[in-house]
């Protein structure tokens, strides 16, 4: 037994691989990364084609044969086979990545009834970081005067947000700062203006995205920056009831965000000066992202892949990429970190995520910090 254990590390190490016994996940149903690179350059090349193929293999097997989760209908189930296949396939780039996910929702797909306005706030260094402000149409009737392009475009000018119509919608109804989610590194306001438009059509309030700055081009740190920008410019505007809250990754910020503030309040030397505001009036994380240092080694990690559409190897790609690019500052995972004397928050999670157990862990932790926590 001792021979063949020997000659099998051996030649684990003749092959330039890892030994069989060192602690390395298993791939996953959605990792394709120790492929032959040919393999993996034929996917990515034919990816346009395989998700369209993959939504309506999912649309058909769901009315056939069912759903594969009792809780999931046939469109909700083609959206799923069609981002694993989407996931699955795509090259293991950060930069190619953000390039595929740096799109918009076409407008004719966003829902009506909604305006919004960009505005752009100077940084210390002077560069410009756009803001993006949506609420619903019939809450500022005014503002359609000032329209661009067509009666049918949702864009505003940006000196909509210093009227008073728009200051009087601020005081009396909720505002969002919306930190949207994409692992850290993808994604970006367009592609999440249809969730923007949806929350500002369900809360009648002000949903606010900043265009914040992404690893591993910046830290955790100038992300939650720009994240404070966009919620001091809230504030100016005259916001009664300002809140943060995020999807993915940008759940995770904003809990950070959050503890951040909370942090400054309590600093009694005036250090994080800049920190120090009015805190939000509520938090909302949507399948948060709070521990990047999870390993894939047990847990819905593992027995989720076969449901969630986030293959393992990417999830840990992106991880890397934010943890190098943040280097000693954690905050892209607040779960590390004293949650007592946080906002009223909302936190949102489901069965079949790969991240679940650290959101029920989240839950937990803040359950035991806030005995008023139900």
């Amino acid at each position: 037994m001792r021979a063949a254990l020997l000659l099998r590390v051996v030649l684990a190490k003749m092959a330039h691989e890892q030994p069989f016994m060192a602690a390395t996940p298993p791939p996953g149903p959605l990792d394709y990364s120790h492929s032959h690179p040919c393999v993996r350059w034929f996917r990515s090349t034919t990816l346009p084609l395989r998700v369209p193929l993959a939504l309506l293999k999912g649309k058909w097997r769901a009315r056939v044969c069912g759903a594969k989760r009792p809780t999931w209908n046939p469109r909700f189930e083609a959206y799923v086979t069609a981002l694993r296949s989407a996931t699955k396939n795509a090259p293991r780039d950060v930069g190619l990545l953000r390039a595929a996910t740096s799109v918009s929702v076409p407008g004719p797909l966003l829902p009506a009834g909604v305006l919004r306005c960009t505005e752009r706030l100077t940084r210390p260094d002077g560069s410009e970081l756009a803001v993006e402000f949506v609420w619903p149409r019939a809450a500022t009737p005014m503002a359609e005067l000032s329209r661009k392009w067509s009666t049918t475009s949702a864009q505003t000018t940006p000196d909509v947000v210093r009227t008073t119509e728009f200051r009087e919608l601020l005081r009396t109804a909720p505002a969002l700062v919306l930190v949207h989610g994409g692992a850290h590194c993808l994604c970006g306001r367009g592609t999440h203006r249809d969730l923007a438009f949806r929350l500002a059509l369900a809360t009648g309030g002000v949903i606010v995205m900043p265009d914040f700055r992404r690893p591993p081009d910046a830290s955790s740190a100038d992300a939650l920056d720009d994240v404070r920008a966009a919620y001091e410019r809230v504030l100016e505007l005259g916001a009664s009831r300002a809140c943060v809250g995020g999807d993915s990754a940008g759940g995770g910020l904003a809990l950070a965000f959050a503890i951040k503030i909370r942090d400054a309040g309590a600093t009694p030397d005036g250090r994080d000066g800049a920190w120090r505001l009015a805190p939000p009036a509520g938090c909302l994380a949507i399948s948060p992202w709070v521990d990047l240092g999870e390993e894939r080694t047990g847990g819905s990690r593992l027995s989720n892949e076969r449901w969630d559409f986030l293959p393992g190897d990417m999830i840990d790609l992106l991880a890397r990429e934010t943890v190098e690019a943040s280097g000693s500052d954690a905050s892209h995972s607040p779960v590390k970190f004293d949650l007592h004397s946080l906002p009223p928050t909302l936190i949102q999670t489901g069965q079949c995520e790969v991240l679940h157990d650290q959101q029920v862990r989240l839950c937990a932790e803040i359950k035991i910090s806030r005995r008023d926590c139900p």
